[in-house]
């Protein structure tokens, strides 16, 4: 093989191990946080929070209006039970009652208003656990998968090292340190087939001299325009 062409096979296989090192990232950053997941959890978590200040307050709300409620019958029976004569007293007592009555009334409203509200919310958050119990599993399984596919990477990534530290003891020490000052100023790709007389890298036509040169194998040989290696099948 010449000497371009190890360099060719070397530019294929870390072609290779780039876009495997690039997919296992991917699968590593998939699953280490799954954003959707987490957005549905945190929104669960909310609305058990505020459920369960709406069910603390009603019960709250309970508790304050039965006690209203047995002092209102305790003002009315003092009102009505003809135990107090003194109209200033019994009009005093009456406004108490009316009072107590307006408060029990506007609590009765707001105790309605937040066991609606509850129970929406106990409705919402069933199915929001409903959607999110079938999102957790169907998480797992994307995490097995991708368990699995990273590694099966990994281990066609530790075959691609292999073969490219064999591949490494075969070439030049001279002939790699101009492929890699190329890979520095022009990319990843900087051995290029030469098809004819034209480089298929850059697409311009070589001087015949050079494309000879460069099927002999002996020696590398860059492009005169575009300055990458030219390799020949």
């Amino acid at each position: 093989m010449n000497r371009a062409a190890l360099l060719f096979q070397l530019q294929n296989i870390e072609a290779e191990i780039g876009e495997k090192e690039g997919q296992i990232a991917k699968l590593n950053q998939m699953l280490d946080s799954n954003e959707a997941l987490n957005a549905l959890r945190t929104k669960v978590q909310s609305l058990k929070a505020h459920y369960e200040e709406d069910r603390i307050t009603i019960r709250d709300l309970e508790l304050n209006l039965k006690s209203l409620e047995e002092k209102l019958r305790e003002a009315k029976n003092k009102l009505y039970g003809g135990h107090v004569r003194n109209p200033k007293e019994l009009m005093s007592l009456e406004k108490e009652v009316q009072a107590m009555e307006g408060t029990r009334s506007r609590m009765e409203e707001r105790l309605l208003e937040l066991m609606e509200q509850l129970e929406k919310e106990s409705e919402e958050l069933k199915a929001l656990e409903s959607e999110l119990t079938e999102k957790e599993k169907a998480w797992q399984q994307e995490k097995a998968l991708a368990f699995k596919e990273k590694e099966e990477l990994e281990k066609a990534l530790e075959k691609l090292n292999r073969e490219r530290e064999a591949l490494l003891a075969t070439i030049p020490a001279e002939d790699l340190n101009i492929y890699r000052q190329l890979r520095s100023r022009k990319g990843p790709r900087v051995v290029v087939q030469l098809k004819g007389l034209i480089c298929q890298g850059c697409g311009i036509t070589t001087p015949t001299i050079v494309a000879q040169e460069a099927r002999s194998g002996d020696k590398l040989v860059l492009c005169p325009s575009c300055g990458r290696i030219l390799f020949t099948m």
